[in-house]
């Protein structure tokens, strides 16, 4: 199985556009594991199959047990703890899990509960398995859990005996998506030529000098800075890049480019 990650560093840059592409390239069943949690696909459709995934505990009370004698919140640290208007202690979303009122509560009163964070659901439109993630409780972290989303398609590919698996990530380089890079195979670095692109570009070159992966850069409207799409080619010379100008006649053009570019690495 061939796995492609695509990345930006900043949204539209036409990730959507080359990820169409591709859908429209591979002539074969493929997965495609959206890690951006910013569509809902199957708004129109029936999904294949659903899961839940969990952002660890949270703690609750109970109403009946609780003697308001407030020790709770005298040692919680996080004032994760509140009263009602009616005299009720209730824990707000600030509550971390840490399970310290739980132990200390002289009525055990308090209780951990999983906190489920969201749902992924697999769906499939035409030859592609898509696997997307809904976010239903975001953390203070603010950390998508893109891990799950990934599991979930390598399981769908190899369910499926699938041979490309496609990943999307969120825009930026962070500590999530270096850990999707390590795994695939080819890594798709889509921008456009703007001057603040170069620490990022350069956060992936030191990347890739410790774990050797394959960069392909695409370079979205190139023509809107000619000079500095040249300093970028010059300087990333040893990766394979793509070059798409601004303005098309449509979008079969573009695909054109696209295909003839990526038709090596897919074969």
């Amino acid at each position: 199985m061939k796995e492609f990650l695509i990345i930006s560093d900043k949204g539209g840059t036409g990730k959507t556009l080359f990820v169409n592409a591709l859908f429209k390239i591979f002539n074969e069943e493929i997965v495609y594991a959206d890690c951006t949690f910013s569509r809902n696909w199957h708004l129109n459709e029936e999904y294949l199959h659903k899961t839940s995934y969990y952002y660890g505990k949270k703690a609750v009370i109970n109403d009946f047990l609780c003697l308001q004698c407030g020790l709770c919140d005298k040692l919680c640290k996080f004032r994760s703890i509140d009263l009602t208007y009616d005299g009720n202690y209730f824990i707000n979303d600030s509550c971390t899990g840490c399970a310290l009122c739980m132990f200390a509560c002289p009525n055990k009163a308090i209780s951990m509960v999983n906190v489920i964070g969201g749902n992924i659901f697999v769906i499939k439109k035409d030859n592609i398995y898509i696997v997307y993630g809904t976010i239903d409780y975001l953390p203070h972290h603010g950390i998508r859990p893109i891990k799950y989303i990934r599991e979930q398609a390598i399981d769908i590919a190899l369910e499926k005996s699938v041979k490309i698996l496609i990943c999307e990530a969120y825009q930026g380089w962070n500590k999530q998506i270096q850990q999707l890079s390590q795994f695939c195979n080819y890594l798709l670095v889509i921008i456009e030529p703007h001057y603040l692109v170069f620490d990022f570009l350069d956060q992936i070159k030191s990347f890739q000098d410790t774990y050797k992966t394959n960069i392909l850069l695409i370079i979205n409207k190139y023509n809107l800075n000619n000079e500095l799409t040249t300093h970028i080619t010059k300087k990333y010379n040893l990766w394979k890049t793509l070059l798409l100008p601004y303005s098309l006649n449509d979008f079969k053009d573009e695909y054109n480019i696209i295909k003839d570019f990526m038709n090596y690495y897919i074969k």
